[in-house]
């Protein structure tokens, strides 16, 4: 099986401008193998050519010609844009240093002298085309390196702003959790103020009631109990001021905090017996039985954490104010 041909590289167009078909017949013939050769007969005619597609790669441009000399023809190369990056190699008679500066001066690549050298001038034709096309590359990796830069510049714009936008919803979140504090402080101040008012309602309304029952209630009772002979009316006196007593009394409320819990019966009882009264006086005022009153005394003793130990109720009752 035949073995694939290998692709070759695509040939360059060079652009020959002269009015000298002589000296378009020498450079053609030595550069055709291996280029596109075009050619013109005067410097309006190259700068048509020039800027007619394909683009010429390498113009080789004669200095001396009529009407329009090379200088001019390079200098409106120069000053058109669009085509301005296309190489020029000056071609003249004219061999002095002095000519062959101004043309590098004024921006020419290279400086061709006639008569022709074929080799030399295929040599420095093929050296300009390879760093032209080097260059081109060049142009190439820059104008990538310039998207991939533009591209990565886009995103890294893309994610500032998505970080501003983050920074916005933090600020706005911290805005609203500081909405949220000032408010549950608020609502906590507020609740203190109810809390403190029904505290103090509470205590004005306990004051009343017992402001009442010393100033009313009981002298009442006294002055019932000095008009009144009866003995179970004085009974029923005795335990209706012993319960008002109980009410009003600190001892009282003492005994019925959460640490004690002793019952209504019980702390009557309690109060009582820190009255100094017996038994059998708190069975009378009571209306109870004797061993009922045990069982209460009992009862307080356990949950006052005295139960079987050698210590007077009464005595521990009074220390308790």
């Amino acid at each position: 099986m035949k073995g694939k041909t290998p692709l070759q590289p695509p040939k360059s167009h060079i652009l020959i401008i002269d009015d000298v078909p002589d000296n378009i017949r020498v450079l053609g013939e030595a550069l055709m193998a291996d280029n596109e050769i075009r050619f013109a007969t005067s410097g309006a005619e190259g700068l048509s050519m020039i800027r007619t597609p394909p683009l010429p790669d390498l113009i080789l441009l004669d200095i001396m010609m009529p009407d329009m000399d090379g200088y001019e023809v390079f200098q409106q190369i120069q000053s058109d844009p669009s085509i301005r990056h296309i190489p020029v190699i000056f071609l003249t008679a004219k061999a002095s240093d002095q000519d062959e500066l101004k043309g590098f001066d004024i921006g020419a690549v290279d400086y061709i002298t006639k008569p022709f050298n074929s080799r030399i001038v295929g040599a420095r034709v093929k050296t300009h085309l390879e760093l032209k096309r080097y260059r081109d590359h060049l142009d190439y990796l820059v104008t990538l390196r310039t998207e991939a830069l533009f591209t990565a510049n886009s995103q890294l714009q893309q994610e500032l702003e998505k970080g501003r936008q983050t920074e916005d919803i933090l600020r706005q979140n911290e805005q609203l959790l500081a909405k949220s504090n000032k408010s549950l402080e608020e609502t906590n101040t507020a609740l203190k103020i109810v809390l403190n008012q029904i505290s103090q309602d509470k205590q004005e309304m306990a004051g009343n009631i017992m402001a009442s029952i010393n100033k009313t209630i009981l002298p009442t009772i006294e002055k019932i109990r000095g008009k009144v002979r009866d003995s179970q009316v004085h009974t029923w006196l005795n335990m209706l001021q012993s319960n008002l007593n109980t009410i009003v009394s600190p001892f009282a409320q003492k005994l019925t905090s959460g640490y004690y819990r002793l019952s209504g019966t019980e702390i009557e009882v309690a109060n009582l017996i820190k009255n100094a009264k017996t038994t059998k006086e708190i069975a009378s005022l009571l209306n109870i039985s004797h061993k009922t009153v045990e069982f209460h005394r009992n009862n307080i003793r356990s949950k006052l954490g005295i139960k079987n130990r050698p210590i007077n109720l009464r005595s521990y009752l009074i220390a308790m104010k």
